[in-house]
């Protein structure tokens, strides 16, 4: 009867069980990364992470609209993946999210809301070069960070892509719908809140703020000839 029991567990095999959980965490990351950073929102009350959990969380308003606009302009490409977790949401954690559009499945659709998400992700991040430049040429290691971090997230990006097209999860049409809307969304959420809070919501990488006397283009301290 042990034989019986452990033999399935035994021939999957180390490389196997590796595969297989490199496959569910690939499926499910975009909430898997959301709930991450969500964590660190309210662990750490860092106003830049508050601010990307909630341009990230706004996807899922957003995805249900497009998808709606864009089942009606292809009607033949609307089709739910054979799986929950495909679409990139937990499975049996949250069955029902917000969808303005109660005859479609949140998402799934053109765009998918997986492409959608890593548009987003990448447009919120992409713009922090150009929304601290002073900062970045004055900060060498802030910057190297940078760097480093959003090669690393476009990395990410890519393989869930690709995994997503791999696995006829997403058309080539469905990925840039999705990452094009979604780095639009993105980085216009990023200027918004840069403008509003004076880039300190989105100042993720803690970069010390370079700017010039409020009101005022002129030096705090002028020195007059004696």
């Amino acid at each position: 009867m042990a034989t019986t029991l452990f033999a399935p567990q035994q021939e999957l095999g180390i490389t196997n069980v590796l595969i297989e959980g490199f496959k569910s965490n690939i499926e499910i990351f975009p909430d898997l990364f959301l709930s991450t950073i969500c964590l660190y929102a309210i662990i750490l009350q860092y106003p830049p992470f508050i601010a990307l959990a909630i341009s990230l969380l706004s996807v899922q308003v957003v995805q249900p609209l497009l998808g709606s606009i864009f089942r009606e302009i292809l009607p033949n490409t609307w089709a739910a993946p054979a799986r929950r977790e495909a679409t990139g949401l937990f499975p049996g954690v949250s069955p029902e999210r917000l969808s303005f559009n109660q005859t479609a499945a949140p998402g799934v659709g053109i765009p998918s809301y997986y492409t959608m998400f890593l548009g987003t992700l990448l447009g919120w991040i992409g713009p922090i070069f150009y929304l601290y430049p002073k900062e970045l040429s004055m900060s060498p290691q802030r910057a190297f960070a940078y760097y480093i971090s959003f090669g690393f997230a476009t990395f990410l990006a890519v393989n869930g892509i690709l995994y997503r097209w791999l696995a006829s999860q997403d058309t080539i049409l469905g990925i840039v719908l999705g990452v094009g809307f979604g780095g639009i969304l993105g980085a216009s959420l990023v200027w918004l809140l840069s403008i509003f809070t004076q880039r300190r919501a989105t100042n993720l990488y803690n970069f010390p703020l370079i700017t010039t006397m409020y009101g005022t283009t002129k030096p705090i301290y002028v020195c007059n000839k004696t």
